[in-house]
């Protein structure tokens, strides 16, 4: 059994991503305009994130300056699993005071994010071309990975998400 050692060497890449996270993350461009339009409408934003709270936090005020700050953000140690699992958008919601997740929508760039949002039974948009698959695949192998995970909707950038939902 290899999980000693897989857990090992995650406890030491921790401190080590933690000291480049800022440098190579930024906001997706567009993102901060879709929060700006969806909070004038009163809508709410929460996020989930395979990074675990202590990478997240060099994130969060960089990203809060690039237009980006969600309303709740849950990482898979606040709830004990991450992706596909629904307990992170389920906590999202709890945190928010939102339901029921029907009435709300799940948008990510990976296969694991529309996984989470069919799990908590949410519908879903995927945005292909910020995906890590988008260079590997192309726009249009990440478009068919996220419509074959079940996306309702697929959309090119996030800045189209506005009129998705509009």
């Amino acid at each position: 059994d290899g999980e000693p050692d897989a857990e090992a060497l995650f406890a030491d890449f921790i401190p080590l991503q933690r000291e480049c996270i800022a440098e190579f993350s930024h906001v997706i461009p567009g993102v901060a305009e879709v929060v700006e339009k969806l909070r004038s409408e009163g809508i709410l934003i929460g996020s989930t994130t395979g990074y675990t709270r202590a990478m997240m936090e060099p994130l969060l005020p960089q990203a809060a300056r690039e237009g980006f700050a969600p309303d709740c953000l849950v990482t898979p140690d606040d709830v004990g699993a991450g992706r596909p699992a629904p307990w992170m958008i389920f906590e999202n919601l709890k945190r928010l005071g939102v339901y029921p997740p029907g009435d709300c929508v799940k948008v990510g760039d990976t296969e694991s994010d529309i996984l989470e949002g069919r799990n908590a039974g949410m519908r879903t948009i995927g945005v292909c071309e910020s995906s890590n698959e988008a260079v590997l695949r192309g726009a249009d192998g990440a478009r068919a990975l996220l419509l074959a995970a079940g996306a309702d909707r697929v959309i090119g950038t996030v800045a189209e998400l506005w009129e998705e939902l509009a």
